[in-house]
């Protein structure tokens, strides 16, 4: 039925660009004006036998006559994909930008309260880490899959050493033995 709709919408455009009435056109075509409402209204067909009478009158030619639906459904296309690239250019940028305020918020809360740089590296690491799955696969387009791999392997590693480095603890030998046979498996 969304075929039918856009081919009534492309013929009353045609129409009312040859600057016809339905009468008028129906006239032309030895139809009934009922019969182009149809049309329009995208509750029928014209009969194959109308191609080369309807072309005529409306000043188009056949290929564009069998085409209207198709160009239709590719501008539609065209619209979802610009409207896709503008929520994903957004997205990547609403990312982009709360790394960056996070990161500079903590800076400046590290050193405030407690006079030097201990926690913010954590956050950086969580952010680098977080930026490696958000932001940077768009950054790529050669072995995208390999680059953001190997980067949030490595913003992991870089993750828990920070948190090692905070806490201490054996558990580090854990969690990077467990991160190696991650990396490791593919």
């Amino acid at each position: 039925m969304n075929g039918k709709k856009s081919f009534g919408e492309y013929i009353r455009k045609k129409r009312l660009d040859a600057g016809l009435t339905q009468k008028e056109l129906a006239g032309q075509l030895f139809v009934t004006e009922s019969t182009i409402s149809k049309w329009e209204r995208a509750l029928s067909y014209p009969d194959v036998s109308m191609v080369t009478p309807i072309c005529a009158a409306l000043h188009i030619t056949e290929h564009e006559f069998f085409t209207a639906c198709d160009d239709d459904q590719a501008h539609a296309q065209e619209r979802q994909a610009a409207v896709w690239r503008g929520v994903t250019k957004g997205a990547r940028l609403f990312f982009a930008v709360g790394y960056a305020i996070a990161v500079a918020v903590c800076f400046i809360c590290d050193l405030a309260v407690f006079h030097t740089l201990d926690w913010f590296w954590i956050v950086l690491a969580a952010c680098a880490l977080a930026f490696c799955f958000t932001n940077l696969p768009f950054l790529f387009q050669r072995n995208r899959l390999a680059v953001c791999l190997g980067s949030a392997s490595m913003c992991l590693i870089l993750l828990l050493l920070a948190c090692w480095v905070n806490v201490g603890g054996w558990w580090i030998i854990g969690a990077l033995a467990i991160t190696a046979a991650c990396i490791a498996l593919p």
